[in-house]
Formats: C-alpha cells, sequence, structure tokens
C-alpha cells in the first residue's frame, strides 16, 4: 500500500474546492486553506497576498463555467514543499498549463504558492 503524502492530499482537495468554486458549482470554505501569511506569484508576475487572494475569488466565482483542472508529476521537494503540473480548461476553450511549487506551514496551511507558466515549445 502506498505511503500516505498529506501534501499531495492537501494539492489535489484544494484544486477541487478551486474548480468548483470557478466553475460556479459550489461556494468551499476556500480560504481557510491558506495562513495568514501567505503570499502568491501569480502567472502574470503579480504578488498576492491572503486579502487579495479573497478579493481574486470573490470577482472569480463562476467565471469558468466547465472547468476541469488536471494535477500530475506531483514531487515533494523538502518536507512541506510540494511541486506539480496543472492543467486547466474550460468550455470557452481557454486552457492553461502550468508548473506550480507550494509551501506549507507547520499546520498544512498553504504558506507560499509559486506559479511559473508552461508555453507550448516548436519542435
Amino acid at each position: 500500500m502506498p505511503e500516505r503524502n498529506a501534501g499531495f492530499e492537501e494539492v489535489l482537495e484544494a484544486h477541487v474546492q478551486i474548480r468548483q468554486w470557478l466553475a460556479g458549482e459550489a461556494r468551499p470554505p476556500l480560504l481557510e486553506r491558506f495562513a495568514e501569511g501567505f503570499s502568491m506569484f501569480t502567472l502574470k508576475g503579480t504578488v498576492l497576498d491572503k486579502a487579495q487572494l479573497e478579493g481574486f475569488f470573490a470577482q472569480a466565482y463562476g467565471s469558468r463555467p466547465g472547468l476541469r483542472i488536471e494535477i500530475d508529476e506531483m514531487h515533494d521537494v523538502a518536507p512541506g514543499v510540494v511541486t506539480y503540473r496543472e492543467h486547466q480548461q474550460d468550455d470557452s476553450g481557454q486552457t492553461t498549463l502550468r508548473w506550480s511549487t507550494v509551501v506549507f506551514d507547520g499546520q498544512g496551511k498553504w504558506l507560499h504558492l509559486q506559479e511559473t507558466a508552461v508555453t507550448p515549445q516548436p519542435v
């Protein structure tokens, strides 16, 4: 039986809630997952704190109908640090692919998130 990985489980569970929120299917308690000192570097290079993340989610509810999120390539980098690849696609055809690194605090809350866009390379 594979060993349980709390960081991997948290990444997967958080993205279920994020998908539900952005697709407008549910209003899960998303912000409870994030530490008070949370910071994030977005795909556009913007830095968000927890209050700004809350503002983003408030505006983005239901903005991505039919959203699908797939998470793969999860790796433990160090204790409390996980990297993963995330693919998003919605009913409008909008698609994003990114690599992310999350740092968890001692209670398993998201303390920092770094997102890096993946762009297709010519063959």
